[in-house]
């Protein structure tokens, strides 16, 4: 019986940075875009196929920065009102 091959998850957006930083932008398509961070994205995910064989592979991007990064408001918080700043300290147990 065959062995099932495992699933690959891909942070992309954190390989794409560090490609981006991570080789040097002398990198250039025939009419002088530079194209490093594609380049090297493309590298790295070919050598964790090659090294890894997986059976499937899902590259996950993110544009926002997340969920709670400010950048999409609408997203709820779960906050129902707003939390108070800090006031006084809290009396001693006992």
């Amino acid at each position: 019986m065959l062995e099932p091959r495992p699933l690959l998850l891909l942070d992309t957006a954190s390989l794409y940075y560090r490609a981006f930083f991570g080789i040097p932008d002398s990198i250039r398509s025939p009419d002088g875009v530079p194209v490093n961070a594609v380049r090297g994205l493309l590298d790295m995910t070919a050598r964790l196929i090659a090294d890894r064989r997986p059976g499937r592979l899902v590259a996950c991007w993110t544009t926002t920065g997340g969920p709670r990064s400010g950048s999409r408001p609408s997203l709820p918080t779960r906050r129902t009102v707003a939390c108070p700043g800090p006031t006084t300290r809290r009396p001693p147990r006992g």
